[in-house]
Formats: C-alpha cells, structure tokens, sequence
C-alpha cells in the first residue's frame, strides 16, 4: 500500500445499522464522538447509519429468479 495517500482521520470505525442492529468494522474519515467497544477488546469510534447491506437485504423481496420485486 503506498504510504501518505489517505486522510490523517483514516482509521478503524464501528458501523452500527440502527434498522438490523448487524455493527461492521471499516475504516472511514467519518467524524463520530461516540465510541465503543469491538469483539477484539480495543475501542473504536461508532457511527450510527439507517440503512446498511444487512438491513437492505432483509427488506428485499425476489422472485424465483432472484430478481427484485418489491421494497419492505
């Protein structure tokens, strides 16, 4: 990876999907004063979101040929 390419904020942070409760960890720029605590014991900050891939997913109706046909 080539060295002083990304933002000085770009670090570990929690990504808890307030629709599913599912929580990822990925590193962002976002701006969080919560935190919290990882299943590795180390602290990092949180960010709350309304819609992630895991609460997409379960709104998502498919058809036999998995194809999209309706929105929860």
């Amino acid at each position: 990876m080539k060295r002083d390419i990304h933002p000085e904020q770009y670090r570990p942070v929690i990504f808890h999907d307030n629709s599913s409760g599912e929580r990822f960890l990925i590193s962002s720029t976002i701006e969080t004063e919560a935190s919290d605590t990882w299943s590795d014991g180390k602290e990092y900050p949180l960010a709350y979101v309304e819609v992630s891939s895991a609460s997409d997913r379960k709104s998502t109706r498919l058809n036999s040929s998995h194809q999209i046909i309706s929105y929860a």
